[in-house]
């Protein structure tokens, strides 16, 4: 039946990229994005607008995969991601926490956390996507083998300027929710110019 021909599919997928694996590059990612235009969406921007310079390439995200395979590969591993995504269901995800991560004395980054109802939603997501192209494996394989899901808002100079910002923006926030229904395989043409979706994969085989 069609549900045999799928399972089929997804492992020829698997075994394609395990034996045949491409290059990674960063200048793809799949990524989870808030629904652009919503109020969570404008709330991060007011924030990114100050404090991340990063505002002018990347779109408000949750890197799932990153790196990524070359744009040239999109549409072969778009198949492999519909075909895995259609058994993951969506999932309703709260943002309402801000941490930072230190990288050294003087530069720290600031981000949202988002939590969910089952808290193994979006490392199951991340484990489905990263099954379709296993050499991509950065974002566990350098945190020792954990998925750790954020969305960063901007950069700052060491640990008591990040803290100090994480204090002053959560006094001002209001948690806000949006359904994971779909991710986006994103791509820019050079270091100057902003990422694009080029393909967007639903969750639990939904038409968009």
């Amino acid at each position: 039946g069609r549900s045999c021909l799928n399972i089929v599919k997804s492992f020829m997928h698997k075994l394609l990229f395990m034996t045949h694996p491409t290059q990674k590059v960063h200048s793809t990612s799949i990524v989870v994005s808030p629904p652009e235009g919503s109020s969570l969406w404008n709330d991060i921007q007011a924030i990114r607008q100050v404090h991340d310079r990063q505002i002018s390439r990347w779109m408000p995200h949750i890197n799932m995969v990153y790196p990524f395979v070359p744009e040239s590969e999109f549409p072969r591993v778009a198949e492999g991601l519909r075909d895995e995504l259609a058994h993951v269901a969506p999932f309703d995800v709260t943002f309402s926490e801000f941490r930072y991560f230190k990288h050294g004395k003087k530069s720290a980054t600031v981000w949202l956390r988002p939590t969910t109802t089952n808290p193994s939603s979006f490392s199951d997501l991340q484990q489905a996507l990263q099954s379709v192209v296993p050499h991509c494996n950065d974002q566990t394989e350098k945190h020792g083998g954990v998925f750790s899901p954020h969305l960063s808002v901007g950069q700052f100079e060491g640990a008591a300027d990040a803290q100090a910002h994480v204090e002053r923006f959560g006094k001002d926030w209001v948690a806000q929710t949006f359904t994971v229904s779909e991710v986006h395989m994103i791509s820019r043409s050079s270091q100057v110019t902003p990422f694009e979706v080029k393909y967007t994969i639903p969750l639990g085989g939904n038409s968009l």
